[in-house]
């Protein structure tokens, strides 16, 4: 099973990484094509991908072994055209650009369920943990009222930070030499990445593929000590919470700071550990925590999509309908959560569930 690449930084290098050790999945042996680069001269790591490298796009997207394409060059261009060009092309992608997946979802979905491929981008949301493929498995047989939490590793690790004395910039620092941020952090610290994934997570959830520009949504740039103080003072946490739930109006959503209970699941993520919590209706809350950002996380994430591709493979595209289902395509917008109570300048967070109780954290350190 032959993958082809674009992009070698953090994540694409991990997921080169695992590839050319060689693993056999479903009883398919992955191997990596050519990996797309814009400077040849860069430091790779692991070297041993030095000779898979290349400028060419068309050198990956054309190879006709190439039966899987994994888009981890981020933004929308040109990660957009080469993802649909590649599902145009019939071949199968998973990518981890929640960017991509959140302005163009419905429209890739659409295209990839026309042509019988797949599109999968669990690691676009959680990193290791396999939140995307819990929902869909939900979805079929329940009705999904309310997913959410803590859902950006970055904002985390500085929060968690902040709370052990360090400075907004400083706590900055440390995650973008960590590799946890990038260099320009903006779509991190004013909750865009957030929304991404909330979009991703909303449309799988509910069916239909938000805007995500109509989420309510505030970041943690204007976090100061004193909100950790009053956290402190009042026994909460203050964490960046990303939320949506069915409504009477349609789906209600937002992402805010919140100073949240320390008895709640929220609460609990450290540094870029993430927490998310999907309520149906006849199954309750499923909660699963486990690390939100890195090469290795994520790198597995991508992974764990590759795998489901070579299973269905190796059954000789057996159980296609399953499979390749259609994406949910019709599109929704959003109406502000309602919060009602606050302290200073952010809201106490307060679950307003269908009386369910919170349940036990569920550890996915791995996919």
């Amino acid at each position: 099973m032959v993958i082809g690449l674009l992009g070698c930084g953090v994540v694409g290098g991990g997921v080169a990484d695992r590839v050319l050790r060689g693993p056999v999945v479903h009883g398919l042996t992955l191997s990596l094509a050519r990996v797309l680069v814009r400077d040849l001269a860069k430091p790779r790591t692991p070297q041993s991908v030095k000779p898979h490298l290349t400028t060419s796009a068309l050198d990956v997207m054309c190879d006709s072994k190439v039966s899987v394409i994994a888009e981890c060059i981020g933004g929308l261009e040109p990660a957009g055209e080469y993802v649909e060009s590649a599902l145009r092309d019939g071949k199968h992608v998973v990518t981890a650009n929640k960017a991509l997946i959140a302005e163009r979802g419905a429209h890739l979905s659409a295209v990839a369920a026309a042509r019988g491929v797949a599109l999968r981008y669990e690691a676009a949301v959680g990193g290791a943990i396999p939140v995307v493929r819990t929902l869909r498995q939900l979805v079929e047989v329940d009705e999904i009222t309310e997913v959410g939490g803590v859902i950006n590793g970055t904002t985390n690790f500085i929060l968690s930070a902040m709370e052990e004395g360090a400075e907004l910039a400083d706590a900055l620092g440390e995650a973008q030499r960590c590799g946890f941020a990038e260099a320009d952090a903006s779509t991190d610290l004013e909750g865009v990445d957030a929304a991404f994934k909330l979009a991703i997570l909303a449309a799988t959830a509910f069916g239909a593929w938000p805007a995500w520009r109509s989420i309510a949504r505030r970041g943690i740039s204007d976090v100061s000590k004193g909100d950790l103080a009053q956290a402190r003072r009042d026994g909460t946490r203050l964490r960046l919470v990303a939320y949506a739930r069915r409504e009477k109006e349609g789906i209600a959503a937002t992402v805010t700071p919140a100073f949240v209970p320390l008895n709640h699941p929220f609460a609990a993520p450290q540094g870029v550990e993430n927490v998310v919590r999907i309520v149906g209706r006849c199954t309750g809350p499923v909660l699963m925590a486990g690390l939100g950002a890195g090469r290795d996380a994520t790198a597995s994430a991508v992974l764990s999509d590759v795998s489901d591709i070579a299973a269905w493979l190796a059954a000789g595209g057996r159980s296609v309908a399953r499979f390749a289902a259609p994406e949910p395509i019709r599109e929704m917008n959003t109406v502000p959560l309602a919060l009602d109570e606050a302290r200073g300048s952010y809201p106490i967070w307060e679950d307003v569930t269908l009386g369910h109780a919170r349940g036990e954290i569920v550890s996915a350190a791995g996919s």
